[in-house]
């Protein structure tokens, strides 16, 4: 798992670094070694944006389930089951206070 984490962490800096600037830098040198057209930079940048911020998003989500999966091997308690435990012990306190009082 650590090996894991540490791939995402490397990918995620990658992802995360990718900006207008470097994306528009990288399609300039793609015109001046003729790979692509002036004409087709904007598209190419939209694209590497976009394919950037996919990437991201996904790299949330697999960092959200490897926490998920790591709390539940954990075995800890939600904020939803904490909750409903306070609730509980509220209701207890009530209940003894009224019988004490």
């Amino acid at each position: 798992m650590k090996d894991l984490f540490e791939r995402l962490i490397l990918i995620g800096l990658g992802l995360m670094t990718v900006t207008k600037e470097k994306a528009e830098k990288f399609a300039d040198e793609l015109v001046e070694k003729g790979k692509i057209k002036r004409e087709d930079v904007p598209q190419l940048i939209e694209n590497i944006l976009q394919s950037a911020e996919r990437g991201r998003e996904k790299m949330r989500e697999v960092i959200q389930d490897e926490i998920k999966n790591s709390l539940d091997v954990l075995n800890l308690p939600t904020k939803k089951e904490i909750n409903e435990i306070k609730k509980k012990l509220e209701e207890i306190d009530k209940k003894i206070g009224s019988k004490l009082g």
